[in-house]
């Protein structure tokens, strides 16, 4: 009877551990989940800027192009006073260096890339 009464309690121990692990993966995934959506909703917003940068980076370009074409066959050193001044800002493009620079703000599209300082 001993036998029986040891082999219950390991048994009882067994189960009280078992259901100790099984409350605290619960609750790890509880925490997990929380991160999860945090996560989601994170990457969700990063993915509308970027498609809002997209826009704004096409329509600079566009731009670019634009004046670009208006201002071949120009000579000098290719400063080219853009559009828009009334409104409260420029667009500049260097021919010779096939840039363009849009202020307010610093931000320009060149050959090699965007730059935002």
């Amino acid at each position: 009877q001993a036998n029986l009464q040891t082999a219950k309690q390991e048994t009882e121990d067994m189960v009280n551990s078992l259901k100790k692990e099984v409350s605290r993966l619960r609750h790890k995934e509880e925490n997990e989940r929380g991160t999860l959506k945090e996560h989601q909703l994170k990457i969700q917003q990063l993915q509308e800027t970027n498609k809002s940068l997209a826009a704004r980076i096409e329509d600079l370009l566009t731009a670019k192009h634009t004046v670009k074409d208006e201002s071949q066959g120009e000579e000098g050193s290719g400063k080219k006073e853009g559009f828009g001044k009334e409104e409260g800002f420029s667009i500049l493009f260097q021919p010779n260096t096939n840039m363009l620079t849009y202020s307010p703000g610093s931000l320009s599209v060149s050959n090699t890339g965007i730059t935002v300082t």
